[in-house]
């Protein structure tokens, strides 16, 4: 061993070198002083060294001073006792190092232990002990550059202190095996640099304990520990201006008056193996980012406030509970991202506020978690992004909570969402989403308001006794530029009810068979798009306003449920910039609106679809203003607007699997630029007091019946392009007023069945009714298997740019009041498996662009009760009139019948033409005129002149098969039988033949291209040409080169003129 002692008071022993001081022993160095009045001194120009197995300095006073480094080493215990006052070791320029390889390090002073040294390294492989007054370890030059102080014990630090200073321009770092204990009055660590740091490691626990403060300053602050205890009697600050980081194995407790983390540049990074726990009077903190990461619990109890302040992101992830209490408030203020992730998380305060500058997270993932938030007067949210999902579920009670932010707001709970309070606003320039896997209930004792610069979106349960709420006792406004709701059974409930979205709104019920969407308001409903609109439902969705109902969608507007749809309001309008879309899709899917007034409004199309039974019924008006199409389908689709019902559009398509009802009090309008397009398998039945139909292509395609009735104006059906309508039964048109049927190609097709006498029938009934069919560039085409039958009060009319067709296969009747106008371009033909009549109470009117056929498989009758019979053909055109039965052309004044191609008229039975007060002129200018009747008399009877005027062949054939097979032409004025360029032929096969004339009889052929031209009249029985006995009457036949009677038969001709003498 090596000893220097003193034991004298007067005594001095000093060590002083120009050089280095240097003591080393095998054993043990020990320096001693024993006397309290006496110091021990060290003071080298260069390096001073202590080594040894043991260093033990004892004395009163202690000053170690070497210029350089200062170094203490033992291989096993370390031992600075001082027991006056102050223990200083100094390095001027150099570092101070105590290496404790093996033992302990033991400081006792009853004063200050103070080191002054660039760097400061204490290294012990046992523990560590400060035991003194007050604790220094400071850096020289505060302001130098570098410089650090390291403490490293292999097992446990223990200091028990006044106050403990640790100070240094470089870098702290405290490394322990064991237990940190720390005991002071005041404890202040500072490490000032800018990018200075405070390290503390260790595998155990820190237990810090401070009557007074306990202050950590520097650039970067760094914990790592199992556990950590901290107790102040006032202040807990930690103040690291770029980052600071706690990681704890075990258990965090700070109990402290005030606690505040402060990091003005950097993060916050506290984590916990089980739980941290904060109780303060107050809780501040303040960072760049914030980070909690906790296995059990967290828990903040502060008697006043609980305050974070981040310049960046706050993230707490705790495994079980983040319990957060504060009597007043509970603020919580990011610059970029709040983040909490627990499994049951409550706020309990006056105030709580969420700030973050980007984002909030606040989740739970087990599926037991909570995430509440009670008792509040203000629940404040703001930030880009904020996300609050729980597990379990997400509850929140306050007076009012509001959300505002620059981007999103999410909140999910597996099992359910439950806020209350008296105003709930969510602001947010990006998403805005509910999620819940239970119920998800917004109430709110004012107002629910949604203002999202992005998406909204609220996720319900699908489970089926899930319930989605929203429910406002003012109004709900939802602003997004996308909104979409999505869950079980939605309700929306307010006073008002006010949806302004920029894109897209999406409603959907879940489609696992329990989904339902209802909305309600006291007064009004407003839904606006600017892009589109989207309800789906597996089961109902239910729209009721008190007072307006307004949807509107820049581009389409959808509703959608799997089984009932029911919209109700006052006022109700659908505008869409594009497509209204609206179906049902199960067997039994029901579709139901009503309101006073009904507006649909769209750019594009409107498209019905229900499964089962649509109805539509408006109070007041039921208007359809659409650009191009609309398409209604269902089972049952009943359109009633109780003042009128109007459509406008491009197209309109109707499809019903059963039948289909319009129904208005006042007008039904369908106003469109496109096709008209209807497929009923049942009934297709329109009622109102005034009908207008105008579109392109009108198609109508019914299993059973078309019903159109008309009580009060005119029915108007107006097609640009084709006009078809078809019913596998019968087609009614029913007007008080008139019928009008317009289009390029118009076709009426009803089938009938074996129970029903009529397939076709029209009627008005007011005196001024007309009905009037125009086909503008082609086809009329009309065909009945049943009975066609028209009758009108007043004019009836059917103009075609090409041709016209009857085809009726049973009967075809049009009665008219008035004239009767039929007008075709083209050909007009009507084919009838019935009797064919067409009656007149004025002019009887059929002019043809090119032929005219009429054909009836019974009886056929044209009657012009009160004026004259027209009948022409255009250039080329044929005029064909055949029946099966019996024939009959009766007017009361002038019949004209004229063809520019061949003219012919054939029936069975009997053939009759009759006027009344004026002349019959039958007239063709390229072909033949021929008259023939098969089994029956041809009776005609005029009171005027009958007149034949023929371009070719003119002939009057019978052929006799009964008795009453006569033919006869009988009229008060002229007879004139004239062919222009053919043969006259008058044949009679066993049957008389008479022409009667009261005044002139002329038979004249003036043909002279063929030597065979002239006048034929052949007779089998007799055949007699007759003028009035009682008047200078004429009887000519003018043949050009031929007369001939009798052909083989030579019969007996007699020929007898009027007056007297006779002459035969």
């Amino acid at each position: 061993n090596f000893v220097v002692s003193r034991s004298a008071s007067e005594s001095i022993i000093q060590f002083q070198t120009d050089s280095d001081f240097r003591s080393t022993a095998t054993n043990q160095v020990t320096f001693a002083n024993f006397d309290e009045s006496t110091d021990i001194t060290f003071t080298g120009q260069d390096d001073i060294t202590m080594q040894a197995p043991d260093v033990s300095v004892t004395t009163s006073y202690g000053s170690i001073t070497a210029r350089n480094d200062l170094t203490a080493t033992s291989s096993d215990d370390m031992l600075l006792q001082v027991s006056g006052q102050d223990f200083k070791a100094t390095a001027v320029t150099g570092n101070i190092e105590i290496l404790s390889n093996q033992g302990s390090f033991t400081l006792n002073t009853e004063d200050n232990f103070v080191t002054h040294a660039r760097e400061t390294y204490i290294d012990t492989k046992s523990s560590m002990s400060f035991n003194a007054q007050d604790i220094s370890l400071r850096q020289n030059d505060i302001n130098a550059d570098g410089g650090s102080l390291r403490l490293d014990i292999a097992t446990s630090f223990d200091v028990a202190t006044t106050n403990i200073e640790f100070d240094t321009a470089g870098k702290l770092d405290f490394t322990m095996g064991g237990d940190v204990t720390v005991n002071a009055g005041t404890i202040d660590i500072q490490a000032s640099k800018a990018f200075d740091d405070i390290l503390f490691s260790t595998s155990d626990t820190v237990t810090i304990t401070s009557d007074n403060d306990i202050f950590y300053d520097t650039s970067l602050y760094t914990l790592f520990t199992n556990r950590y205890i901290a107790t102040a009697g006032d202040n807990f600050n930690v103040n690291a201006r770029n980052s600071a980081s706690v990681s704890v194995g075990d258990t965090t407790t700070v109990n402290a008056e005030t606690l505040q983390v402060t990091s003005n540049f950097g993060d916050i990074d506290i984590s916990a193996g089980d739980s941290i726990t904060f109780d303060n009077e107050n809780f501040r903190q303040s960072s760049f980012t914030t980070e909690f990461d906790v296995r059990n619990t967290l828990s903040l109890d502060a008697a006043s406030d609980i305050t974070f302040t981040v310049g960046s992101s706050l993230s707490a992830e705790i495994e079980n509970t983040l319990d957060i209490d504060a009597i007043d408030s509970i603020s919580m203020t990011a610059s970029h991202t709040a983040q909490f992730i627990q499994d049951l998380y409550d706020l309990d305060a006056d105030t709580v506020s969420f700030d973050a500058g980007v984002a909030i997270y606040i989740s739970q993932n087990l599926p037991d978690d909570e995430l509440a938030f009670t008792n509040a007067d203000n629940f404040v949210v703001s930030g880009d992004f904020v996300d609050f999902k729980a597990g379990g579920s997400f509850t929140s009670s306050s007076t009012s909570f509001s959300s505002s932010g620059d981007g999103t707001l999410f909140i999910e709970g597996f099992n359910s969402v439950i806020t209350q309070s008296n105003d709930f606003t969510v602001d947010a320039n990006g998403l805005i989403s509910f999620a819940s896997g239970g119920a998800l209930n917004v109430q709110a004792g004012d107002v629910i308001d949604f203002s999202a610069g992005s998406f909204l979106t609220i996720n319900g349960p699908d489970g089926a006794n899930g319930l989605t709420k929203f429910e406002a006792v003012d109004k709900v406004e939802i602003e997004a530029d996308d909104a979409s709701f999505t869950g079980n059974d939605m309700t929306l409930t307010g006073e008002d009810f006010n949806g302004l979205i920029e894109n897209d709104i999406s409603i959907r019920g879940s489609q696992n068979g329990f989904g339902r969407f209802s909305l309600f308001a006291e007064e009004d409903i407003a839904l606006a798009s600017a892009f589109t609109f989207s309800s789906n439902s597996d089961l109902g969705t239910f729209f009721f306003a008190g007072d307006d109902l307004q949807v509107t969608a820049e581009r389409i507007v959808n509703f959608s449920a799997d089984t009932a749809m029911e919209i109700g309001a006052p006022d109700f309008q659908l505008i869409a910039g594009t497509d209204v879309v609206i179906n049902t899709n199960f067997d039994d899917g029901l579709i139901t609106w009503e309101g006073e007034d009904l507006i649909i409004d769209a750019e594009n199309d409107v498209t019905y679809g229900a499964r089962d039974h649509f109805s539509l019924y408006s109070g007041d008006t039921l208007i359809y203003n659409v650009q191009q199409d609309i398409t209604l389908t269902s089972d049952e689709l009943l359109i009633d607007g109780s003042i009128s019902t109007n459509f406008a559009g491009d197209s309109v398509a109707i499809s019903a699997e059963q039948s289909v009802d319009l129904l208005a009090g006042g007008e039904t309008s369908f106003a469109l630029a496109g096709s008209l397009t209807s497929i009923s398998a049942d009934v297709t039945e329109f009622e109102a007091a005034t009908f207008v139909f105008k579109s392109g292509p009108a198609d109508w395609n019914i299993v059973n019946d078309l019903l159109s009735h008309n009580y009060d104006g005119i029915t108007t059906y107006w097609a640009q392009q084709s006009g078809t309508f078809a019913a596998e039964n019968e087609i009614r048109y029913t007007a008080a007023g008139s019928v009008f049927v317009d289009g390029n190609a118009v076709s009426f097709t009803a089938n009938g069945d074996d129970g029903n006498d009529v397939s076709m029938h029209g009627t008005t009934s007011l005196p001024e009714g007309n009905i009037i069919f125009e086909s503008i560039n082609n086809n009329v085409q009309i065909t009945a298997v049943a009975e066609f039958f028209y009758e009108t009060s007043q004019f009836a009319d059917m103009l075609a740019f090409e041709s016209i067709s009857f085809d009726s296969q049973t009967e075809l009747s049009v009665t008219v009041l008035a004239d009767f106008d039929y007008t075709s371009e083209s050909h007009t033909e009507a084919v009838v498996g019935g009797d064919l009549s067409f009656i007149a109470a004025g002019t009887g009117n059929f002019q043809s662009g090119n032929s005219i056929s009429f054909i009836g498989k019974e009886d056929f009758s044209f009657v012009a009760d009160d004026g004259n019979f027209l009948v022409s053909t255009g250039e080329q055109g044929e005029l064909l009139i055949e029946s099966d039965e019996n024939f009959a052309a009766v007017s009361q004044t002038f019949q004209s019948w004229e063809a520019s191609g061949d003219f012919k008229i054939t029936s069975t039975k009997s053939a009759s033409f009759n006027s009344d007060t004026d002349g019959i002129s039958l007239f063709t200018t390229g072909g033949p005129i021929q008259f023939e009747v098969d089994d029956g008399p041809m009776v005609t009877t005029y009171t005027g002149n009958l007149d034949y005027t023929s371009g070719d062949l003119l002939a009057f054939r019978s052929s006799k098969t009964t008795d009453d097979g006569q033919q006869i032409w009988n009229t008060l004025g002229s007879f004139s039988a004239t062919a222009d360029q053919g043969n006259v032929v008058i044949s009679s096969d066993d049957n008389d033949f008479v022409f009667t004339a009261q005044n002139s009889l002329t038979v004249q052929a003036k043909g002279q291209r063929n030597p065979t031209d002239g006048v034929d009249i052949f007779a089998e029985s007799t055949l007699t040409f007759q003028t009035d006995v009682a008047a200078p009457t004429t009887l000519s036949v003018l043949p050009a080169n031929n007369l001939v009677f009798g052909d083989i038969t030579r019969p007996d001709v007699t020929i007898a003129a009027g007056g007297s003498p006779t002459q035969t």
